[in-house]
């Protein structure tokens, strides 16, 4: 199953009232006849989906993709709170691997850095999961996406941070130690939250970019999330200006030339990552192609 619908599956877990792991497991699919008063067939995994799906008046394969999933939604009233902001860029799912490696290298690094709040420096805020910056978050929008996963004590502590930037947040750190984000968490709340309105920054910035391959928006994305959407006439910006009327013109060796000019701001034996993923950008982005399968796009 698609990262996509594993976060959908995770939303229709929590409503049975069992672990959201976005996995279609044993315990999720009884649970799911359950909930809709079917008895659960003697044989294969397959066969109770089709069920399922006979029971959803749906055409029955056994399959449980997107068709089996927004059934579901509707008949349990689930919000599509996870669309809702969505549609300002369609990228690929190499894209979307692409950015969270960028940010977190692996699952074992981020368990290792980032499973508990930190302070990344300079004038950020404390930052939970991947790249929640508190210090940027008022408490209302705080408590709306975190409220169901942390506990109250957890959402009291780290709201006191909310608006906090700068220095002072490094010495918040040891009375945060206790609170865990997982990383599947971490991922879907990115998924959810954090990307949806760099898409938009992407979208505001450089009109025609949905018109492009899902590659080519992945690569914008990941850059605009990495170095923000500030356009002006400095010369560290120069790239970012230039990229204007080149993305407009769907030009993708013009998008990728850009992208690497942009390696000559970093020292090499400093920032060596953040000139690797300006080249891993630009490899991107030059080599979109709409020949894709819909399944392994995903709407930002």
């Amino acid at each position: 199953m698609h990262k996509k619908n594993q976060y959908r599956l995770s939303n229709i877990q929590k409503q049975l009232g069992i672990t959201p792991n976005g996995i279609l497991d044993i315990k999720t699919t009884y649970s799911l006849l359950n909930h809709f008063q079917i008895n659960p067939p003697l044989s294969s995994p397959q066969k109770c989906i089709a069920a399922l799906q006979k029971e959803l008046n749906l055409y029955v394969d056994g399959i449980f993709g997107s068709a089996t999933l927004t059934a579901i939604e509707s008949q349990m009233g689930i919000s599509q709170k996870t669309h809702d902001n969505r549609g300002a860029l369609t990228i690929s799912q190499k894209a979307f691997d692409f950015i969270i490696k960028a940010e977190v290298s692996s699952q074992s690094v981020y368990d290792k850095r980032y499973k508990y709040p930190t302070w990344p420096g300079g004038y950020s805020g404390v930052t939970i999961g991947i790249g929640f910056d508190c210090g940027y978050s008022s408490k209302k929008y705080f408590y709306s996406v975190w409220s169901e996963y942390l506990k109250e004590n957890e959402l009291i502590a780290l709201s006191a941070t909310c608006g906090m930037k700068g220095v002072k947040c490094k010495a918040m750190l040891p009375t945060l130690k206790h609170i865990e984000i997982p990383y599947e968490t971490a991922v879907a709340k990115f998924y959810d939250t954090v990307l949806p309105a760099c898409a938009r920054d992407v979208k505001r910035t450089y009109p025609g970019i949905e018109k492009l391959p899902p590659d080519t928006q992945g690569a914008i994305l990941s850059l605009v999330y990495n170095r923000g959407y500030l356009i002006n006439d400095t010369d560290r910006r120069k790239e970012m200006k230039a990229l204007k009327p080149i993305i407009a013109a769907g030009n993708l060796p013009g998008i990728a030339e850009q992208l690497r000019s942009m390696k000559r701001l970093w020292d090499p034996k400093k920032q060596k990552g953040l000139i690797t993923r300006r080249e891993n950008e630009a490899l991107l982005a030059e080599n979109g192609t709409f020949n894709i399968l819909p399944e392994n796009t995903i709407i930002v």
